[in-house]
């Protein structure tokens, strides 16, 4: 009998503008989920309204043992497309997320404050 995979955070690839959907629906399966959003005031031609947006468009983050099955529920959701960090040759399905990068976003969260979204994420850039 294998041991069940230790709970981590991993980050998910969605689709453009799909994290909140992406989100509710791994909810529904049952994933512990991390969408950290921002608001935004937009103006339209006849109005001004806050929007809530991805901080990290394109990415949400996942709190799961992963194992290869789990992997599959999480791709099986229509928006997603793919867990990040998987390197060629690695016998890991994906590389977690540290626990202390999702606390500082959690604080940030909490914090209320004005942020602005990451629109390019550069490997090796923290």
């Amino acid at each position: 009998m294998s041991e069940e995979p230790v709970p981590r955070w991993y980050a998910l690839a969605v689709h453009a503008r799909q994290e909140k959907a992406a989100a509710a629906e791994l909810e529904g399966r049952g994933f512990q989920v991390l969408l950290p959003l921002k608001r935004e005031r937009r103006l339209w031609s006849d109005r001004v309204q806050t929007v809530e947006l991805a901080l990290f468009p394109g990415y949400l983050f996942v709190h799961t043992g992963l194992s290869a099955a789990r992997r599959v529920d999480m791709l099986k959701v229509r928006q997603t497309y793919d867990l990040v960090g998987r390197l060629p040759g690695d016998e890991r399905i994906a590389t977690p997320v540290g626990d202390e990068e999702i606390a500082s976003i959690q604080t940030l969260l909490r914090a209320e404050r004005e942020m602005d979204p990451v629109e390019r994420l550069v490997r090796g850039t923290r």
